[in-house]
């Protein structure tokens, strides 16, 4: 009879202890939960545990008062601030008491869980892991790529075939003689050479840009000048093309008259030059 009024108080006893330390289990577990599902799980304590005595009512036994402290030392804790010359710890040494805590927080919710009814189980499970899961960085998707700028379109050139593109160094053009030729003469041939409509046609210049050449007029309408220069595509007759080397012009008509870094003359013919390079041709009636 004895012994069985012992056993009776022995399994009192560690009905306290499970209910005690379930109790605080489930206390630490709650304060990291979502509000809704903390909710939740009070209302199962509470439905579950209507008669559970906190660790201060005078009933529960003083034997288990070494295991509710032995539970309060591995509880989470805020951290208590140290003095100024406190050393500090070593970044080895916080990394291990972080692992300790996450391990010992880990375990708790595990227990806590299996006292659960299975359907708050798997969402206190569920929260567990959206908790744990780091947050994916928000990362906007990378801009397309630029299409390249398109090429500037190369100079048009609508000169019919078979036009005989040749300077006479002597002050000619398609036919078109310097100090003979008037305004009536060029456009009468210029219109089947080019597209270029010239609008006023008492102008004293002429500028046909698709093929590089200007024609100058004189007071009485008398052509006096015509130049060359890019994009036209024709040569002298004796061979010197625009973008060629002032050497090459002096090696085909010889030693200018006069010669400057800006460029060389010769009788009714010249040549503008920039780095020593032909950019212009030019016929002129003296």
């Amino acid at each position: 009879m004895e012994n069985q009024s012992i056993n009776d108080e022995n399994k009192e006893k560690g009905e306290q202890r499970k209910k005690f330390v379930v109790n605080e289990l489930t206390n630490s577990v709650i304060t990291t939960l979502p509000t809704e599902l903390s909710e939740m799980l009070n209302m199962v304590r509470q439905q579950n545990n209507t008669s559970a005595k906190t660790a201060t009512n005078p009933e529960i036994s003083t034997d288990i008062i070494p295991e509710i402290s032995q539970v309060n030392n591995v509880m989470p804790v805020a951290p208590k601030t140290e003095p100024a010359d406190t050393v500090k710890k070593t970044s080895t040494e916080v990394e291990q008491t972080d692992n300790r805590k996450k391990f010992v927080e880990n375990d708790l919710t595990n227990s806590v869980i299996t006292n659960l009814p299975p359907e708050l189980a798997e969402m206190l499970k569920a929260a567990r892991q959206s908790n744990n899961e780091p947050a994916k960085p928000n990362i906007p998707p990378p801009p397309p790529p630029k299409a390249p700028p398109a090429a500037p379109a190369p100079p048009v050139n609508n000169r019919p075939k078979n036009i005989d593109m040749t300077i006479v160094e002597t002050g000619s053009v398609f036919g078109i003689q310097v100090n003979q030729a008037n305004r009536r003469d060029v456009l009468a041939v210029m219109k089947d050479i080019s597209k270029i409509n010239i609008s006023n046609p008492g102008e004293s210049i002429f500028k046909y840009d698709d093929l590089g050449i200007v024609f100058y007029f004189g007071e009485g309408g008398n052509l006096q000048e015509i130049t060359f220069s890019y994009p036209f595509e024709g040569k002298t007759s004796k061979g010197l093309r625009i973008e060629e080397s002032v050497i090459r012009a002096i090696e085909l008509y010889g030693q200018p008259k006069m010669k400057t870094q800006a460029g060389a003359i010769w009788n009714k013919f010249a040549v503008f030059l920039k780095d020593d390079i032909v950019t212009t041709i030019r016929l002129r009636n003296s």
